[in-house]
C-alpha cells in the first residue's frame, strides 16, 4: 500500500488540495460562540391578566396551563412566576429537542385550556427571559446638556419614540432577534383630570366620561352601497384631531337646572334645563408627559436603554454581528456611522455587547493554536536538525487542522472555548502521528536505504502501532454518545473535534508524510543525480518535452538550472512557447538569486542559530539518553521497588486529590460588573434617583472604571415578561478598563453598602453561559404563609455563613395590599357589578388610558384621572364616589365594601407544578464544596414542618451528577481503550500491561491542580478523560519497540531487548511528549478573555503527560520484565 503512494506524488497532492479546499469552506460556515450550547432549548408562554393580584394569577392561569404543560413530549423541567397581572411559565426541553415541533405541540395545548374573561391569549416565546440581553444600546441626545425641565422632558419623549417606533420594528427584522426591550424616557400623553366639585353639581361620573371618550373616537365601516357605477364602501369616522375639538366634545345632556360652576366657561354660564356638558366644563386637558415608573443614565446624561434579546437556539455571535451590520457602519465610534434613519443630534451607543467578549476569547484560543503549532515545530527542529524534515512536519500540523473541519461541518459543531481547545490539544498530538513516521524513514534512510524506499519500509514498520494508538485515543471520546445533560453538553464538541483532528492526523502521516519524504527528504545518491546531466543535447525533435522537465527535475545547483533554461527550446517545436516560459522562469531565477543574496545574511545568521540550537539539543538528548539508560538499567535489578513506588505515588495522588476545592465550571472575569440595588419598598422613583447619583459620582471618579449606566424601575407599558423591578429597585452597570479589576470593583461595591441603610446589594456579570446559581436552596410546599416563613428563618441562619454572599430570598418583602371585600347582597340590591365598582376604583385612583389619539402622525394616549387621585389618602377612599348604572345614583365607596389591610406576595414561584421558595447565593469556586457541606449542616439541623420538602440545588448538584456521568465515561473509556489494544496485539496480557501507565497521569495532575490552587471542574474532567488515551500512546510505541525487537532477534535476553527498546524510542517518545506539552503552553499562560477555560485543560494535560511520560519510560519495562518476560513473543 505505501509503495503505491509513495509512487503517486500527484495524485496525493491533487487530494490534499481538495480536502484542504473543503476543510477552509467548512471553517468559515462554522458559526461561533463561547462554549457549546449549556442551557436548555426554552420556551416561555407569557399570559396577560390584567389588573389580578399575584394569587388570583396563580389560581386563575398559572395552575390551569402547567397542568396542561406538564405532558409536554421532551419536557425537563417546568418552572414559574405569577407576578401581578401576568403568569411566566418557562418549559426547560432536553437536548435535541426541536423547538419548533415544541412550540407546535404548546400551542395544541393552549388552544384547548378555557381561560377567563379579561385573560390575554397567551404568547409563546422562543427565548428564556431570565437571561442577560444579547445586547444593549442607549439612545442620547448629542445636544447641549444643561436645558431645562420641559425641553429635557420632550427630547427623552422623541427618543423614546424613535425607540420604539423607528429602532424597534428594524431590530424585529433581524433574524434570530427574539424581543426588543425599551426603558426609560418620557411618554407624551393627553391628561384629562375630571374636576371632582364639578362632577358632583353636574351629576356626571368618571364612567359617563370615559363612554364619551370611546363613543366619540370612531372608525369602522358602514356597509356597501350598491350603484350603477359599482359598489361604494361607507366608512363611519369620528375622530378628535385638536385640544380645541376634545375640550368641546359633549360628555352628557344636563335635564335640569343646575348651579353656576365656578371655572366652566371663560364667562360664568348657568347650565340650564337642557343644556349639554362639554369636557371642559367638568375637566383640565391639556398635552403632557406620562408619570415616570423608569429611569435610564449613561454616566451624567439621561437615556433610553434598549435591550435585545435572542432567541435560545440562535447563534450568539451570529445575530449579533447581524445586528451591528443593520444599525452601524465598519466603525461605530460617531453618530455618523449610524445606518438607520435618525433625527439629528442622536447618539446610538452599545453599553454591553456579550459577542465581543466571545469573539475576543475564541481569537485568544486562535494565537494559542498558532503559537503553540510553531513551538512544536521548533521543537521538532531542534530533534531532526533538518529543515526538510521539519517543514514536511510544518506542512502535516495545518493541514490536518483543515481536514478536522470537515466532520465538523458535518456534525454542526461550532468554533467555541471547546472544540477550539480541541484543536489547540490536538496541534500537539497531530504532531505525534507525523513524528514517529518520520522518525522511523529517518533511521531507515541512515542505515543506508534509498529515501524512497526508506519512505516506504520506514511507513510500514510503524504503520500498524501508529494506527493503534490513535484507534486508542479516539476510543477515549467514543462513549461520549452515551453522555446525557451538562457534562455531555460541554463535552462533545471537544470529543468531536479532537477525533476528528486525529483522524487527520493519522491520514496525513500514513499517506502525505511518506510522499513528501520521498520527495523532499536528501537523497544520499547525488553522484548518480549529476551523472544524469551530462547527457548530450539532443537534435531538434518534437514531443520532446517529458525528457527536459526528467533534466530540470535532476538539476540541483543554480548553474545547471540556468542551462536547463537555456536549452529549453531545443526540446519542442513550440519555439514561441518555450521561449516564453524560458524568459520567465529565468526571470524568476534571476530574481530568486538577487533576494538570496539580499537576504543571506540574514538567512546565515537564522541558519547559524538554528545549527546552534540543534547541535545544543542534540547534546543534552545525548546526555539524557546516557542517564536514561544508565537508571533504566539500575531499575530493572528492582522492578518490585519501581512497582512499587508508583503504586505509592498514586495512593497519595488519590489523597492528594480529595484537597483540591470542586466548582462547575472557573469563574470567568469580565470588564463589566453588575450591581443591583435595593432600596426599602416604598421609595419613590425620584427617591432612588437621588441616592444612586452618590453611587455615580463615587465610581465615575474611579480610573479603573470606563462609564457606569443606571436603570431605575420599569416601563408600565412593558409587557415582555422578565425581572419584575419597582421604582425602590436600581442596576448599576459598570463598564471597567480591564477585567482584572473586577474583584477589586465588587469589593468596593460591598464596603459602599455598609454607608446605606436599608439597602440590599447583589452583584453579577453578564451571564455568558447560562448556569445555575453556585448555591440554590428551594423549598416546595403549599402554604405560602407558612413557605415564607421558614425561608425567613433559613435565611437568618444562612447569612451568617462567611463562605456566601449576596443571599437572596425569593418572596422577600411582600407588597402592602388594601383589600376591598364586596358586600354582594347590597351589591345586588343597588344594581351594582362587582367587576365595574372596581374599574371605577382604578380610574379614579390611578386613571385609566380612555383612548389613543392621532395627532400630526403621532400616536398619544389619552389618560383620564381625577383631580384628587395624586392627595388622595387611605381614609379619602371611604367617600370616594361609586355610580350605579341601574339607578344612576352615587354611593360612597365606604358602604359598599369592607377594608382589609395586608401585605401580598410580590410574585408566587413554582417549581415543577409545587410552590416554591428558593435561597440563592454566591460562592467562590474554591469555596462551592466546602459551602455545599455547610448548607447541608445546617439543613440537617434544621426543624422543618413534614409539609415542606428541602433540598440543595444549583451547581452542586450539577457538579455532583457530572461527576458522575464523566466517571462513568472514564471507566468505559479505559475498557475500549482495552478492547482497541487487545485486537492490535492480539493479547490480553500486553493491554493491561500498557493500562498500568493511565495510574500515572493522575500523579500529576493531583500535584499540578494542587500546586496552582486550581478547582476540579468539568474542564479538568475532561482532560482526565483525554489523558487516558493519551498517556497509552507512549505505552504502546515502547511496548511494540519490545515486540518487534523480541520477534526480529530472539537470541537477545530480555535486559538486553528492554535496553534496545529504550533507546530507540526515547527519541520519539521525547519527541512526541514535548511537541504536546509544548503546545499547549500558550493555552496555559495565555490571557485575555476566557483563559479562566483554557488554563485548567492546559494544566491537566501538561502535568499528567509530563510525569506519566517520566514514569512510564521505567514501570513499562518493569512490568514487562515481571508480567510478559515468560511470554516473549507469545499470545495470551
Amino acid at each position: 500500500m505505501f509503495t503505491r503512494i509513495v509512487n503517486r506524488p500527484i495524485a496525493i497532492l491533487m487530494l490534499s488540495l481538495a480536502a484542504a479546499l473543503f476543510g477552509l469552506l467548512a471553517y468559515q460556515q462554522r458559526p461561533l460562540s463561547l462554549m457549546p450550547p449549556l442551557s436548555y432549548p426554552t420556551l416561555t408562554v407569557l399570559t396577560q391578566y390584567s389588573g389580578a393580584a399575584p394569587e388570583e394569577v396563580e389560581i386563575e392561569i398559572t395552575n390551569e396551563l402547567e397542568s396542561r404543560l406538564s405532558t409536554l413530549e421532551g419536557l425537563s423541567s417546568i418552572r414559574s412566576r405569577s407576578l401581578s397581572g401576568l403568569s411566566e411559565i418557562t418549559l426547560a426541553l432536553r437536548w435535541g429537542s426541536s423547538l419548533d415541533q415544541s412550540l407546535q405541540r404548546v400551542y395544541e395545548r393552549l388552544d384547548r385550556v378555557d381561560l377567563p374573561k379579561g385573560v390575554s391569549a397567551p404568547q409563546v416565546l422562543r427565548y428564556d427571559p431570565s437571561l442577560d440581553p444579547l445586547l444593549v444600546l442607549a439612545l442620547s441626545s448629542t445636544q447641549e446638556a444643561k436645558v431645562n425641565e420641559s425641553d429635557q422632558r420632550l427630547r427623552l419623549a422623541k427618543l423614546r419614540r424613535y425607540a420604539l417606533e423607528v429602532l424597534s420594528p428594524i431590530l424585529y427584522q433581524v433574524d434570530g432577534v427574539a424581543a426588543v426591550k425599551v426603558t426609560g424616557g418620557d411618554q407624551a400623553e393627553i391628561s384629562v383630570k375630571v374636576r371632582h366639585a364639578s362632577l358632583q353639581r353636574l351629576g356626571v361620573s368618571v364612567a359617563d366620561v370615559s363612554q364619551a371618550l370611546q363613543n366619540a373616537q370612531v372608525n369602522q365601516a358602514g356597509g356597501l352601497l350598491h350603484t350603477e357605477n359599482g359598489d361604494i364602501l361607507i366608512r363611519t369616522l369620528s375622530e378628535i384631531k385638536s385640544l380645541d375639538a376634545l375640550k368641546n366634545l359633549v360628555i352628557k345632556h344636563v335635564n335640569k337646572r343646575s348651579e353656576t360652576v365656578n371655572g366652566l366657561a371663560t364667562s360664568e354660564q348657568q347650565v340650564n334645563d337642557g343644556a349639554w356638558v362639554t369636557l371642559s366644563d367638568i375637566a383640565d386637558v391639556q398635552e403632557t408627559y406620562a408619570k415616570r415608573s423608569s429611569w435610564v443614565q449613561l454616566n451624567q446624561e439621561p437615556a433610553i436603554r434598549v435591550q435585545i434579546f435572542r432567541q435560545s437556539e440562535s447563534d450568539m455571535v451570529a445575530v449579533t454581528q447581524r445586528i451591528k451590520d443593520k444599525l452601524f457602519t465598519e466603525n461605530i465610534s460617531s453618530k455618523s456611522t449610524i445606518k438607520v434613519p435618525h433625527p439629528n443630534g442622536l447618539n446610538l451607543a452599545v453599553i454591553s455587547d456579550q459577542a465581543s467578549f466571545i469573539e475576543r476569547a475564541l481569537s485568544e484560543v486562535n494565537r494559542a493554536i498558532g503559537l503553540g503549532g510553531l513551538l512544536a515545530i521548533l521543537i521538532l527542529y531542534a530533534f531532526l536538525a533538518s529543515w526538510r524534515q521539519t517543514l514536511i512536519i510544518a506542512v502535516a500540523i495545518p493541514l490536518s487542522v483543515i481536514l478536522a473541519f470537515i466532520p465538523l461541518e458535518l456534525f454542526q459543531v461550532s468554533l467555541n472555548l471547546m472544540s477550539l481547545g480541541g484543536l489547540a490539544l490536538g496541534v500537539g498530538m497531530l504532531v505525534d502521528n507525523s513524528v514517529v513516521v518520520l522518525e522511523s524513514i529517518y533511521r531507515h534512510q541512515e542505515l543506508g536505504l534509498d529515501i524512497k524506499k526508506a519512505a516506504v519500509k520506514g511507513a510500514e514498520e510503524v504503520g500498524s502501532a501508529v494506527f493503534a494508538s490513535t484507534m486508542t485515543t479516539i476510543a477515549v471520546f467514543a462513549p461520549v454518545a452515551f453522555i446525557e445533560g451538562f457534562a455531555g453538553q460541554i463535552f462533545r464538541d471537544l470529543a468531536l473535534t479532537v477525533v476528528s483532528a486525529l483522524l487527520a492526523s493519522l491520514l496525513v502521516a500514513l499517506a502525505i508524510v511518506p510522499t513528501l519524504s520521498a520527495y523532499l527528504g536528501k537523497s544520499s545518491m547525488k553522484q548518480e543525480a549529476k551523472d544524469h546531466l551530462n547527457i548530450p543535447v539532443p537534435r531538434l525533435k518534437p514531443n520532446q518535452w517529458p525528457i527536459w522537465k526528467v533534466r530540470w527535475a535532476q538539476s540541483t545547483s543554480v548553474q545547471e538550472k540556468m542551462n536547463s533554461i537555456l536549452v529549453l527550446p531545443l526540446y519542442s517545436l513550440e519555439g514561441a512557447l518555450s521561449l516564453c516560459l524560458a524568459s520567465t522562469l529565468l526571470l524568476s531565477l534571476i530574481s530568486f538569486g538577487l533576494l538570496k543574496i539580499l537576504l543571506r545574511p540574514i538567512l546565515l545568521l537564522i541558519d547559524l542559530s538554528l545549527s546552534l540550537i540543534s547541535k545544543y539539543t542534540n547534546s543534552i538528548y545525548r546526555k539524557i539518553l546516557v542517564v536514561y539508560m544508565a537508571s533504566l538499567k539500575q531499575s530493572m535489578k528492582l522492578p518490585h521497588l519501581v512497582i512499587f513506588t508508583a503504586l505509592s505515588l498514586s495512593v497519595f495522588a488519590y489523597r492528594l486529590q480529595s484537597e483540591v476545592p470542586r466548582s462547575l465550571l472557573p469563574d470567568m472575569a469580565q470588564d463589566l460588573v453588575i450591581a443591583d440595588l435595593d432600596f426599602p419598598v416604598g421609595t419613590s422613583l425620584e427617591g432612588t434617583q437621588r441616592r444612586v447619583q452618590t453611587w455615580l459620582k463615587h465610581f465615575l471618579k474611579s480610573p479603573l472604571v470606563l462609564r457606569v449606566d443606571v436603570m431605575i424601575g420599569q416601563d408600565h407599558s412593558d409587557e415582555q415578561p422578565g425581572e419584575r423591578r419597582g421604582p425602590h429597585q436600581a442596576r448599576l452597570s459598570i463598564k471597567l478598563t480591564s477585567a482584572e479589576h473586577e474583584a477589586k470593583i465588587q469589593s468596593e461595591l460591598r464596603a459602599f453598602v455598609n454607608h446605606e441603610a436599608g439597602l440590599s446589594l447583589h452583584l453579577s456579570k453578564p451571564s455568558l453561559i447560562q448556569l445555575n446559581t453556585p448555591m440554590r436552596i428551594v423549598l416546595k410546599g403549599q402554604n405560602l404563609e407558612q413557605l415564607k416563613t421558614e425561608e425567613k428563618k433559613l435565611f437568618d441562619l444562612l447569612k451568617t455563613l462567611p463562605t456566601l454572599s449576596d443571599l437572596r430570598r425569593s418572596f422577600g418583602q411582600g407588597a402592602p395590599e388594601l383589600k376591598l371585600q364586596y358586600d354582594h347582597a347590597k351589591l345586588r340590591y343597588l344594581g351594582l357589578d362587582p367587576l365595574a365598582l372596581a374599574e371605577q376604583v382604578k380610574s379614579q385612583i390611578n386613571g385609566i388610558q380612555a383612548l389613543e389619539l392621532i395627532w400630526h402622525g403621532e400616536r398619544l394616549p389619552l389618560r383620564l384621572s381625577a383631580d384628587y387621585a395624586e392627595q388622595i389618602q387611605q381614609q379619602d377612599l371611604l367617600t370616594l364616589p361609586i355610580k350605579s348604572n341601574l339607578s344612576q345614583k352615587v354611593y360612597p365607596l365606604g358602604s359598599l365594601v369592607s377594608f382589609l389591610p395586608s401585605e401580598g406576595p410580590a410574585e408566587i414561584r413554582h417549581v415543577d407544578g409545587q410552590r416554591a421558595a428558593e435561597l440563592s447565593a454566591q460562592v467562590s469556586a474554591f469555596e462551592l464544596d466546602e459551602s455545599a457541606k455547610q448548607i447541608a449542616k445546617v439543613i440537617e439541623g434544621f426543624s422543618i414542618p413534614s409539609t415542606i420538602d428541602i433540598h440543595l440545588d444549583g451547581q452542586e448538584k450539577e457538579i455532583r451528577e457530572s461527576g458522575e456521568e464523566l466517571s462513568m465515561v472514564l471507566l468505559i473509556s479505559l475498557f475500549l481503550v482495552f478492547v482497541v489494544m487487545a485486537t492490535q496485539f492480539e493479547s490480553l496480557r500486553l493491554p493491561l500491561l500498557i493500562m498500568g501507565s493511565v495510574p500515572l497521569a493522575l500523579i500529576g495532575v493531583s500535584i499540578g491542580l494542587w500546586i496552582s490552587k486550581t478547582p476540579l471542574s468539568v474542564v479538568v474532567f475532561v482532560g482526565l478523560i483525554t489523558l487516558g488515551g493519551l498517556v497509552v500512546n507512549n505505552a504502546i510505541v515502547f511496548v511494540d519497540a519490545i515486540q518487534r525487537i523480541s520477534f526480529e532477534q530472539t537470541n537477545l535476553s530480555i535486559e538486553a531487548i528492554l535496553l534496545n527498546a529504550g533507546s530507540q524510542r526515547l527519541r520519539p517518545i521525547l519527541m512526541t511528549t514535548l511537541t504536546t506539552l509544548i503546545a499547549l503552553i500558550p493555552m496555559l499562560f495565555g490571557q485575555g478573555e476566557g483563559s479562566e477555560l483554557r488554563a485548567p485543560l492546559a494544566l491537566t494535560l501538561l502535568s499528567g503527560l509530563s510525569f506519566s511520560t517520566l514514569l512510564v519510560l521505567f514501570v513499562i519495562p518493569a512490568l514487562y520484565q515481571l508480567f510478559a518476560a515468560r511470554s516473549m513473543s507469545s499470545h495470551v
